[in-house]
């Protein structure tokens, strides 16, 4: 398994038994179902370079429908949900 996946996975683990809602990893076309949360490789470098230790960038996005019509407290929702991946 590539260090892209393995740290996505890893930080996939990590989140889902702090938010209480889906943590995807990598980005597709898969539809996710909303509020969510979003594990993805950014990019990474060697440090130092030729010794196999990499510093690694990743984004964390939470996303979510803000429609307080169709989902009353929604951005209160989104709210807890950002505190808790913060």
């Amino acid at each position: 398994m590539s260090y892209r996946k393995q740290t996505e996975q890893a930080f996939k683990a990590y989140l889902q038994g702090k938010v209480g809602v889906p943590v995807y990893a990598g980005t597709n076309d898969t539809i996710k179902a909303m509020p969510c949360v979003v594990v993805a490789f950014v990019g990474a470098n060697q440090n130092p370079p030729n010794t196999g230790n990499m510093d690694v960038t990743l984004s964390v996005s939470v996303q979510s429908e803000i429609d307080e019509d169709g989902q009353p407290n929604a951005l209160d929702v989104h709210d807890e949900l950002l505190t808790a991946v913060e």
